[in-house]
């Protein structure tokens, strides 16, 4: 039993760092990790010890929390068993959090997860770049096409992701003294911004991006550097918008599309329809306020609201927080943002920079969260959870030695 126990505690800090480096190119393999980390976690045992350490992290705790409010949410409400355990298993995932946080106990293994991450996304941006410039052309395995170049990922995924990777390369550079790493990390943030702006058509991208270069302005310059950020981002959007046909063109229609719903029309459009997705909800939440219609149950509220109008059903408002408080009400959008809360305030107990890390993590998914329900998206999810895991690992007691075994 110690053998298989020894095995498991070397294995899993592995699979740890091979989940941060699959999931932003391959779902089949980030869930194959997933679910080795879950044996390996079971045959690591210690369960006194794993509970000491949970009940040690505050963010584990809120994730455990919330966790049990989607799945009291199972038993009740207006969606079919199948809507229920499709979308319980999606948030299942969240038991993640507290089954890595020992894997990510050395802080060598949090930042060979954070450069696996980074390899990952410098591959993606790499292959990009090359289809963008038609040096490499669509295949089964590409998603995009050279006018739209997103690669293992649809358009959305992928800008969502090189947006905090253009962060992380950025915040790298700032902190690096030798000026030729200085030089090369300078120039990976540069392309990787262009990939986003010019080069990809994913919007929730373009909206990440000012959030996090207000927020690395901040960083260095304090509130100036908000301002510097705004500006600097003005500019490249200004840029993009004169020289860039598809930032052009998603604008314009992001633009004319919500004008055309504010006035009554073009409700059948994207942008429109997104809109609706909201107005319709936030009804549905009116009439559910504290408990919600379930776990699952928004494909069921949502058909019966649009029951006698021209809308088609969906299964998805497009936004986390809505989501969660049609499913769950008040109370399951309380326990969400005491997740997200606990996050915030407990970086500050983190080391630099781990802690500019872990709050522009923070930023990249609370903003993608209003236009997107991250948390049923499996790659945007398991980026939450795997950095998650990662960066909040450093608080508390992670050791699961027994007293008396050697270091």
């Amino acid at each position: 039993m110690q053998k298989i126990q020894a095995a498991a505690d070397k294995l899993a800090p592995r699979l740890a760092v091979a989940l941060a480096f699959s999931f932003p190119i391959s779902t089949f393999l980030s869930g194959l990790f997933s679910a080795l980390i879950l044996l390996t976690s079971l045959a690591q045992g210690r369960w006194r010890a794993r509970l000491h350490l949970v009940a040690r992290n505050p963010v584990a705790v809120a994730a455990l929390a919330l966790l049990f409010l989607i799945i009291v949410g199972l038993f009740y409400g207006e969606g079919t068993w199948a809507n229920a355990s499709n979308y319980g298993g999606k948030y299942a995932d969240l038991l993640l959090i507290p089954l890595l946080i020992p894997a990510f106990s050395d802080e060598r293994v949090r930042a060979q997860a954070l450069n696996a991450f980074l390899a990952a996304m410098l591959l993606t941006l790499g292959l990009s770049c090359l289809l963008h410039w038609g040096l490499i052309h669509p295949d089964r395995w590409i998603h995009g096409l050279p006018q739209d170049a997103s690669v293992f990922k649809d358009h959305i995924t992928q800008n969502i992701l090189m947006a905090y990777a253009a962060f992380v390369f950025a915040l790298k550079a700032k902190l690096t003294t030798d000026w030729r790493r200085q030089a090369l990390l300078i120039a990976l943030t540069v392309l990787a911004i262009l990939n986003i702006v010019f080069m990809v058509q994913g919007r929730t991208g373009y909206f990440i991006l000012p959030v996090l270069a207000a927020y690395f302005g901040f960083l260095t310059f304090r509130w100036r550097g908000v301002v510097v950020g705004a500006a600097a981002f003005l500019v490249l959007a200004s840029a993009a918008y004169a020289w860039s046909p598809s930032f052009h063109k998603r604008m314009n229609e992001a633009a004319r599309e919500s004008v055309g719903w504010l006035h009554g029309r073009d409700k059948g459009t994207p942008v429109g329809l997104r809109l609706e997705y909201y107005k319709k909800s936030l009804a549905i939440i009116a009439r559910h306020p504290f408990f919600g219609v379930g776990t699952g149950g928004f494909a069921v509220a949502y058909k019966n609201e649009v029951a006698h109008t021209t809308l088609a059903p969906t299964t998805n408002p497009h936004n986390q927080f809505i989501l969660i408080a049609v499913e769950l009400g008040v109370v399951g959008l309380a326990g969400f943002l005491y997740l997200l809360y606990r996050q915030w305030g407990t970086a500050s107990r983190l080391a630099s920079p781990d802690q500019a890390l872990a709050r522009a993590l923070l930023l990249t998914f609370v903003t993608g969260c209003l236009a997107n329900s991250l948390l049923i998206d499996e790659t945007e999810r398991m980026f939450f959870i795997t950095l998650t895991a990662a960066f909040w690992s450093a608080l508390g007691d992670v050791s699961f030695r027994r007293p008396g075994e050697e270091t």
